[in-house]
């Protein structure tokens, strides 16, 4: 069973042969571009600004997964690919949450924590 979320809006095109080797990484217009030593373009759409430069502490997961694979000349197969694109929803849907957490962070802190409330404050 395969339960991992889907996002139709993140997929992938120009996907060529069993595994390629990365010569260059270009993003620009919500668009991640990868250039294959043998002349080939596969495009990643949807991966917004927000995902692309997603970071835990200074480390971004899809630009860090890329340029490893680059650098090394590392094959890439379908399933990196797959990968990539599961890691983009994983992010993307993260985001979500934590925007939720931020909007209740706002609300929290913009009342005034560290200050006693009357019982009608607590019950609105």
């Amino acid at each position: 069973m395969n339960d991992k979320p889907k996002d139709a809006s993140i997929k992938v095109n120009g996907i060529v042969g069993d595994s390629i080797t990365i010569d260059k990484i270009v993003y620009e217009n919500e668009i991640l571009y990868l250039h294959t030593t043998d002349n080939k373009k596969i495009t990643f759409e949807g991966i917004t600004e927000e995902i692309y430069n997603f970071e835990i502490g200074s480390y971004k997961p899809i630009d860090k997964c890329l340029k490893y694979r680059k650098k090394d000349s590392v094959l890439l197969t379908s399933k990196d690919l797959q990968h990539i694109i599961d890691m983009a929803i994983a992010i993307k849907r993260d985001n979500k949450y934590y925007e939720g957490v931020r909007r209740v962070r706002r609300g929290i802190f913009g009342r005034g924590i560290g200050r006693e409330y009357s019982r009608n404050e607590l019950t609105k």
